[in-house]
């Protein structure tokens, strides 16, 4: 643990890749959001058919469209940043998108933002510029037994969560299942970082088809747990668990697998923006419409 020599080219691209992701992410939840007020409001139905009618019904609304779209450009941004740059310092920085949603809601919108959520912007601001003094460029390396290693582990935590999900005997489901996701989604972004590592056509092709299969798991897993903590917990409680689990665990990660250096500047950028997202995660995409559409 030490201070990181600043390089401004570094702090410059990071940043902007960033911005730029937060800002489409931002726009994508406000049109996404003005899309579902377009067509009436989710209701939640069991059929099929109600959710098909519902899911084409919104591909053909250009707003949400358009959001949709954005979403995905905005995800191969986090991609781009991901290819170039260190998994501790990038997963973080995903989250500033919840301080763009946030400024296009209160300007868009009208919503009223409490101090709190002003304090919240301002953490994750701060703490991008903290992780931007850091930043370097990807080390390009996986050490493979810690990768290996994530197998079992991995194996062991889908069977865990599969008992208590068929015997229901989890007492603090919220908690359980929001740890779950988190975990899984943290996990995830390490394989994502791993297949961008690994990618190249000189990449042993079984080590980087187990990587792409223990990324296609750990994410439908985290999909998974997250249903279950959406269903049984509060969004407040399960939104804000989610999300620090899932940072805290490719930053720990990468220490071991991509050999990724812990600087004095990156646990207190860390440390703001795992703050800004317990203070900024509320339901803004349905807070206002969800007693009037049935969101």
């Amino acid at each position: 643990m030490g201070i990181m020599q600043f390089e401004i080219g570094s702090f410059v691209s990071i940043i902007s890749l960033m911005t730029f992701y937060g800002i489409l992410g931002g726009v994508s939840a406000v049109l996404s959001k003005k899309g579902i007020i377009q067509i009436g409001g989710l209701k939640v139905e069991r059929s099929w058919k109600i959710f098909l009618q519902t899911f084409l019904k919104l591909l053909s609304t250009p707003v949400w469209l358009t959001g949709a779209i954005l979403g995905i450009i905005g995800f191969c941004v986090y991609l781009l940043a991901l290819q170039h740059f260190e998994l501790s310092i990038v997963k973080p920085l995903v989250n500033t998108n919840l301080a763009f949603t946030f400024i296009l809601a209160y300007i868009i919108f009208k919503e009223r933002l409490k101090l709190t959520e002003w304090m919240g912007i301002l953490g994750i601001i701060i703490g991008m510029i903290f992780l931007g003094i850091v930043t370097r460029e990807s080390t390009g390396i996986v050490e493979l037994v810690p990768l290996i290693c994530l197998l079992p582990l991995t194996i062991a935590g889908i069977i865990f969560l599969g008992i208590f999900i068929i015997t229901e005997r989890v007492q603090n489901q919220e908690f359980f299942y929001s740890i779950s996701a988190g975990v899984f989604y943290g996990l995830g972004a390490i394989f994502t970082k791993a297949i961008l590592i690994l990618f190249p056509p000189n990449a042993n092709f079984a080590l980087l088809l187990f990587t792409i299969v223990m990324f296609s798991l750990t994410y439908i897993v985290a999909i998974v747990s997250q249903q279950f903590a959406f269903q049984n917990g509060r969004l407040s409680i399960v939104s804000p668990i989610t999300n620090s689990i899932s940072v805290l665990i490719p930053v720990i990660g990468a220490y071991f697998i991509f050999t990724e250096q812990i600087y004095i500047e990156k646990i207190l950028g860390l440390a703001c923006i795992l703050l800004s997202i317990i203070l900024l995660r509320r339901t803004i995409l349905i807070k206002n419409y969800s007693s009037r559409f049935n969101v």
